[in-house]
């Protein structure tokens, strides 16, 4: 039961922190909209919007792949392809957050 109650606990925070997150980029793209491709390249370039992008992905993607585990876990009964189906999840959430990570990292240095 701990761990049930751990995982939602995780979600919950990960939905808060993704919240304030979202209004922020959501603006920055508003405010960026018309802007040329070196002024947003420059922008990504600014280690306090680099920070808050990254922390924004990592966060994202952590709280996609617990959503899809509770979502597998109610609904797929097998439990081999349930464990088949959170591991691939948990891979694919760790490369893309990977990708996007080292991205951001290839425009900040």
């Amino acid at each position: 039961m701990k761990n049930v109650v751990t995982h939602r606990k995780f979600q919950r925070y990960s939905a808060l922190a993704i919240s304030p997150l979202s209004i922020w980029i959501v603006y920055s793209i508003i405010c960026m909209k018309g802007s040329s491709f070196q002024e947003t390249y420059n922008w990504f370039s600014n280690p306090f919007n680099a920070f808050f992008m990254a922390a924004f992905f990592i966060i994202s993607f952590l709280h996609l792949k617990l959503g899809l585990q509770i979502i597998i876990e109610d609904y797929v009964h097998n439990l081999k392809h349930r464990s088949l189906t959170i591991l691939s999840i948990n891979i694919a959430c760790y490369i893309f957050a990977g990708i996007a990570i080292f991205s951001i990292l290839t425009m900040l240095f």
